[in-house]
């Protein structure tokens, strides 16, 4: 249980974030529309000095706590799914399973740098898309 708090807080910061933006979007018209230019590293020239930092920030929470939820969630330990998964298995599994963690790190490095059979591409990123624009629009 101690393994899935830190991507379940993730989670939850997410959703708070997403709803913040919801709400604004009750209270104005312009949110939509700062929520095109945002993704695209842009300004539009009549934006609003508060509300669009306000939202970008809002946006970046999002998607950083989706990015940091996901790749926590990988079943490798020492990552928190990795432990999750150590956690389920039976001791004698458990235990073998866990004997992994001193090389698991550099496991998760190789599949976030090197993205091996397009596991980032196939999998990860269009994960983190879905949640993320399932949140936000």
């Amino acid at each position: 249980m101690v393994a899935a708090a830190g991507p379940g807080i993730n989670i939850v910061i997410a959703v708070l974030s997403a709803i913040t933006i919801r709400l604004l979007k009750l209270t104005s018209p312009d949110v939509d529309r700062y929520l095109m230019f945002i993704p695209q590293r842009m300004m539009p020239p009549d934006a609003s000095m508060i509300l669009f930092p306000i939202i970008g920030m809002l946006w970046f929470s999002v998607v950083l706590n989706v990015v940091l939820a996901i790749i926590n969630l990988i079943p490798i330990p020492p990552a928190d799914g990795g432990r999750i998964i150590v956690g389920l298995l039976p001791r004698k599994q458990a235990a073998a399973y866990s004997r992994i963690e001193p090389v698991g790190i550099f496991l998760i490095i190789a599949i976030v740098m090197f993205n091996p059979m397009g596991i980032m591409n196939r999998v990860i990123w269009p994960l983190i898309t879905a949640i993320v624009d399932l949140l936000i629009y």
